[in-house]
């Protein structure tokens, strides 16, 4: 039998055992068609798809790099690089590959919406929200687009949209750890508390050691004003998933109002660890130490933050370089969401300014601002109420 035709059989071969998901298997066949030949078309795709279904991404992604080079208009293997991507939150190269393959594979529901998850994770909920369109527009049965766009418009306020996908995403697939998080988290943003705690409740059951899901209902204790409960699923989340630089703020915040200050600033330095480029464990930190009577590190943070975007005015006021009128004015925008939520910090930071300063019917003021004006969702609302307790005053 001719080389070619040996490796041709090596390569059928292994594609009928990665069929069977017996993956070491066809690795060892398609090993061999390598040695014969090793530029035979479609060989490295089929090594990548191997592996990474095997889970050795760094392996897989040299396989898919072989065969760009030398078959680029190979769809799959743009496809299965950029899923590896994303899993690995390597946005800014995912989005590129999944574009390649949806340009090689228009009809293809899935890579819509993987990129649609992609776009989800980068922020914008728009390009996410028309890729998981297109996806159920070719396969209406997709839990997966549902979901993704449930979650897309729950980030953009649209809770009616967002609950509606949610539930058609658990109809067609109700082993989803991932989406019952996300349905209890839009269910305690309408203020339907029991609903979340019973998605929630649901979630880790599916999967116990889903940090998301402790997180999710940590922040719903969170914004209950119930800091105790919050303190415990933040310490789960972590647990879980101890790279996740949110975590550590939020139980930071929950922290400080359940009076550990110490704790607390610990773990606002661990989340600037993890993001020196994050303004508000900055600023949390800063909070912290001026009511512990304790020396600021905000000088020395401020150096790795943008100053020249929000919330670099709440910045300079906390280091005296400008005054609570520039803050406020500082917070006005065109966008109406970006102006609501610069408007709630804007209030709150500048009640904490009004604290230091003494002035404490300024500082009810201000924090009954916020705490009346804030979007629900927004940590300083929380904060606001906390604050206005600390004080004696009703929120």
């Amino acid at each position: 039998m001719s080389g070619n035709n040996l490796a041709r059989v090596h390569i059928l071969r292994g594609h009928a055992l990665f069929s069977k998901n017996e993956f070491d298997l066809a690795l060892v066949d398609l090993e061999e068609t390598a040695r014969i030949a090793p530029n035979f078309s479609g060989l490295h795709f089929a090594m990548g798809e191997a592996l990474r279904l095997k889970g050795d991404y760094a392996k897989a992604v040299d396989q898919y790099n072989e065969a760009v080079r030398l078959e680029p208009e190979t769809g799959g293997s743009y496809f299965g690089r950029g899923a590896i991507y994303l899993s690995q939150g390597d946005l800014d190269r995912a989005v590129p590959d999944l574009s390649s393959a949806i340009r090689h594979f228009p009809n293809f529901a899935p890579v819509y919406a993987l990129r649609g998850e992609a776009f989800l994770r980068k922020g914008d909920s728009v390009h996410a929200i028309d890729d998981f369109n297109e996806a159920i527009r070719l396969d209406p049965q997709n839990a997966t687009a549902y979901g993704g766009r449930g979650f897309a418009y729950a980030r953009t306020d649209y809770l009616a949209r967002a609950l509606a996908d949610l539930n058609e995403s658990i109809r067609l697939d109700p082993q989803n750890s991932e989406v019952h998080w996300g349905r209890g988290f839009a269910y305690a943003q309408n203020d339907d508390f029991d609903r979340a705690l019973a998605d929630f409740k649901e979630s880790l059951r599916l999967n116990p050691q889903n940090a998301a899901a402790y997180y999710a209902r940590g922040v719903a204790y969170f914004r209950r004003d119930d800091f105790s409960a919050a303190i415990s699923d933040f310490d789960e989340a972590i647990r879980f998933d101890p790279k996740d630089a949110e975590y550590y703020l939020n139980r930071g915040i929950a922290r400080f109002f359940s009076g550990d200050v110490s704790a607390a600033r610990a773990d606002f330095i661990r989340e600037r660890e993890l993001d020196p480029k994050d303004a508000y464990p900055a600023i949390w930190d800063d909070i912290a130490a001026r009511h512990n009577g304790e020396a600021s590190r905000l000088p020395e943070a401020a150096s790795a933050i943008d100053m020249t975007a929000w919330p670099a005015p709440v910045i300079r006021a906390l280091l005296r370089q400008t005054t609570t009128a520039d803050t406020l004015a500082s917070a006005a925008d065109a966008d109406e969401k970006k102006r609501m939520d610069q408007t709630c910090e804007a209030n709150f930071y500048s009640g904490e300014m009004a604290l230091r300063q003494k002035d404490k019917a300024e500082a009810m003021r201000l924090f009954r601002r916020a705490a009346d004006g804030c979007p629900k969702y927004n940590i300083e609302a929380v904060a606001a109420r906390a604050e206005l307790k600390i004080l004696g005053a009703a929120p």
